[in-house]
């Protein structure tokens, strides 16, 4: 959309600001850093800034919702995707079964906690929307997988306490097989996705 912008692209993690150099070797437009974005910065700088699947980690959304703002010109927008509250709640529900008292420390935003949050930022909130998508996968452990090698497993909203036992572990593969099964065949985990878009006036 904007072939001549400058960009400042942000990551917590090296590995994914490599990844993401290999991806677009030798452009110019970009500087890459690893960094948290959501941390407190410069004077208003961004036309635009955009994330896609990260805030939902922040431990604090509307502090960095806040911070994020503050990076915005006037007239500047904010994109974002971020999942919400209801996400892997088959996941969340068989966890309680097999390992009672070690829930996640933290939970998911929900739609109506975001918007708020933009609202309380400064920004306009010209568009927002919620979609559900279930994914099939042929077992649990096939799911645990996968949410493993996504860094999924990682942060307040994954983890409980304790990290769960062999025996707890195998407790909650049992009931998930058994109470989450996908019409067409294998276990199902549903997704909740949140579109924001938002305005600094």
């Amino acid at each position: 959309r904007w072939p001549q912008a400058q960009l400042d692209a942000f990551d917590a993690a090296p590995g994914m600001i490599a990844v993401a150099r290999e991806t677009w070797p030798g452009d110019e437009r970009v500087r890459w850093q690893v960094a948290d974005a959501t941390a407190a910065g410069d004077e208003p700088a961004y036309d635009l800034v955009a994330s896609n699947c990260a805030l939902h980690w922040a431990l604090d959304l509307p502090a960095a919702l806040r911070r994020l703002a503050a990076r915005l010109k006037p007239g500047g927008l904010f994109a974002a995707s971020l999942m919400l509250r209801g996400t892997l709640a088959e996941l969340h529900e068989a966890r309680l079964i097999a390992a009672p008292g070690q829930p996640p420390r933290a939970r998911l935003p929900s739609r109506e906690l975001t918007e708020t949050a933009l609202w309380q930022a400064g920004l306009t909130v010209t568009h927002a929307e919620e979609q559900t998508i279930r994914q099939t996968f042929p077992d649990t452990r096939s799911l645990l997988r996968q949410l493993h090698e996504h860094g999924v497993t990682g942060g307040l909203i994954s983890q409980g306490p304790r990290a769960l036992t062999r025996g707890e572990l195998a407790r909650l593969c049992e009931v998930y097989d058994a109470g989450y099964p996908a019409p067409e065949g294998g276990v199902s985990a549903t997704y909740r996705v949140g579109y924001f878009i938002a305005e600094r006036l």
